[in-house]
């Protein structure tokens, strides 16, 4: 139900409230750890409202841990929203720009789906970088990369 709730009421919203550019070219979408799994399939799953994404230290899961289990145990509902899945399954925009990151020290080896995830980018001819900075999957790896998110959604 967050997907809804934020495509169908936050982002309605803020576009009510602020003075914002209410087009799919004034539109960004990013987040950190789990918000970065959920910035990357929300905005394949609703292209016509992102031109940028970033993935930041995304919590890209390639196994399911055993303590994970309970959460999906129809595996439908996590290729529904899994990021690689849906890039794999799916047409994506080529308007859209993709920036993934994680460091080379993250506990959950995040890295690696960002790689798959980009291999498969590139396969469609979506624009999209994929970096492997210093650091673990904490605050202070985000702090030390913040200006270079930054730069990506000014650019």
């Amino acid at each position: 139900m967050y997907e809804d709730y934020f495509i169908k009421e936050v982002i309605p919203l803020i576009d009510k409230e602020f003075n914002t550019i209410k087009t799919k070219e004034g539109r960004y979408i990013g987040g950190i750890s789990a918000g970065g799994y959920a910035a990357l399939h929300n905005s394949f799953r609703h292209q016509d409202m992102f031109s940028k994404v970033g993935g930041h230290m995304p919590a890209i899961e390639l196994t399911l841990e055993k303590e994970d289990t309970p959460y999906f145990e129809d595996m439908s509902v996590w290729e529904k929203y899994d990021p690689i899945t849906v890039a794999k399954n799916n047409e994506i925009s080529k308007d859209i720009k993709v920036y993934l990151d994680a460091g080379n020290e993250d506990e959950g080896h995040f890295y690696e789906g960002c790689k798959i995830l980009q291999d498969i980018l590139d396969k469609k001819q979506i624009v999209s970088q994929n970096h492997i900075y210093e650091g673990h999957h904490n605050g202070a790896y985000i702090i030390s990369n913040l200006e270079k998110y930054l730069e990506f959604y000014n650019s």
